[in-house]
């Protein structure tokens, strides 16, 4: 936001970091991953299309799509991300997936709500529907002096009477809101009569059907006005995002999280458009508001009290542990299993593994003997002297997972537990040693494991 301030976006970026490092204080462990994130491009203020970045990691807009988005200036977002001032940030890890198992943004008001009921913090209820717009209207250009009022077609006054026309819609409407931002006018001399005008178009509303109350009636001021002024008008839509409701658990469990802190709090609307709106296609949400002094925001003397701000940070470290808490309850049970065989990634079985999650590659600790079973599979099995480290793979199954697992092995195998290198346990399918011995399967434990076992044979 190029008039914006320093808190609205930036705030819960920073206050995110804050919450975790506060949670490492305390030395406070959750069973789920934490990370925090800076999404590029939420306010659309450059390229034309608002919660940019987590748009495209939810899946709603293609990346293709969005990196052939223009600016003003006709650069391209593909070519704005590949200079080095101001594109990705170089060699840095990325994330190779979008599953998310809950998603919490702290945000700064942007509005009076809570500053004008004398309450620090709100429990966001629902982020807005919104519609933008572009719109063109083109006349007919001449002589401010010389052409007769009744000859005119003048693209600024009939813009002017379908902008007045959605206005007086949502005043109607109630709970609505519509803005127009930007506007160019053309030629833009002030001695000729506007032959061309462009200008945006943002209408809100916390209920899907009023912003498309909103939306017919520009339609019918478009087509009203086309006919009377005698222009000619193009309507391009911009973005349509439907109203959002927060996730009724994750309310309460933010709900919980802002009693911990000793405050009151409330729910409160959210008119602002947030990424939140994105990451609700994939995955539970919630939002947390701390008051916006005078409710001004996208202003450069935006404020927020230092102890606002601090009072958002305690809240969010204490909804990220109530959120962790609440899915851990609502979660399957899972198992680590160690996998050492032909279902390794590159192998032939890899696809008996369905979508079990890859934890991490893992080593056994050194007590375990190796074989190869008619050239198919490893058996495994443990000694008392002699073992050797085993390498492999770690992955986390769901009791259905575990099933179809056991449903593609072979017979022979038994489910059982294993140590690994680091002291953890975990569970494999292990070959019975009395059934490898009497059938003579060859030892092959020197080579450590059967990835390696198997790329030394093809060598």
């Amino acid at each position: 936001m190029k008039t914006g301030g320093a808190y609205d976006g930036a705030y819960g970026v920073v206050g995110a970091l804050c919450a975790l490092e506060l949670l490492d204080a305390r030395k406070i462990a959750t069973e789920h991953p934490i990370e925090a994130v800076a999404w590029a491009g939420e306010e659309g203020s450059r390229f034309p299309l608002g919660c940019l970045g987590s748009a495209v990691f939810a899946g709603l807009t293609p990346a293709d799509e969005a990196l052939a988005l223009v600016d003003e200036d006709g650069t391209s977002l593909r070519d704005a991300l590949a200079r080095d001032a101001s594109g990705l940030l170089r060699d840095v890890a990325q994330r190779d997936d979008s599953e998310v198992a809950a998603y919490v943004e702290l945000h700064v008001e942007q509005g009076p709500i809570l500053e004008r009921a004398g309450v620090r913090l709100g429990i966001v209820t629902a982020i807005a529907a919104q519609r933008r717009f572009r719109v063109t209207i083109e006349g007919d250009s001449g002589h401010a002096g010389t052409v007769p009022m009744a000859g005119r077609s003048d693209a600024l006054m009939a813009a002017a009477e379908i902008i007045l026309a959605v206005e007086s819609s949502a005043r109607d409407l109630g709970e609505a809101v519509v803005t127009v931002g930007r506007m160019l006018v053309e030629p833009g001399s002030p001695n000729v009569i506007p032959a061309r005008v462009t200008f945006s178009l943002d209408m809100r509303s916390p209920t899907d059907a009023t912003v498309e109350a909103l939306e017919r009636t520009l339609h019918d001021a478009l087509a009203r006005t086309k006919s009377s002024r005698g222009v000619r008008a193009r309507l391009e839509t911009l973005e349509g995002r439907q109203a959002t409701p927060m996730t009724p658990r994750m309310r309460e469990a933010v709900r919980r999280a802002a009693a911990s802190t000793g405050e009151r709090s409330i729910d409160v609307p959210s008119g602002a458009g947030h990424d939140t709106m994105c990451v609700a296609a994939i995955a539970p949400v919630a939002m947390l508001f701390v008051p916006s002094i005078g409710g001004l925001s996208h202003v450069g003397v935006e404020k927020t009290s230092d102890a606002d701000l601090e009072l958002g940070v305690e809240a969010l470290a204490a909804a990220l542990v109530e959120v962790d808490r609440d899915l851990r309850a609502k979660s399957p049970p899972r198992m680590h299993f160690f996998i050492c065989g032909s279902a390794l990634r590159g192998q032939p079985d890899h696809k008996n593994l369905g979508d079990a999650r890859f934890v991490r590659e893992a080593r056994t600790a050194p007590r375990y003997r190796l074989h190869s079973v008619r050239d198919q599979h490893p058996g495994i099995y443990e000694v008392g002297i002699g073992g050797i480290s085993i390498a492999g793979e770690l992955y986390e199954f769901t009791p259905e997972q575990y099933e179809h697992l056991l449903a593609n092995e072979p017979p022979d195998l038994y489910e059982g537990s294993i140590i690994l290198d680091d002291g953890s346990t975990a569970s494999a399918m292990i070959y019975p040693r009395k059934l490898i011995e009497e059938r003579g399967f060859p030892d092959i434990s020197h080579y450590g494991g059967w990835a390696a076992y198997k790329a030394a044979k093809i060598s």
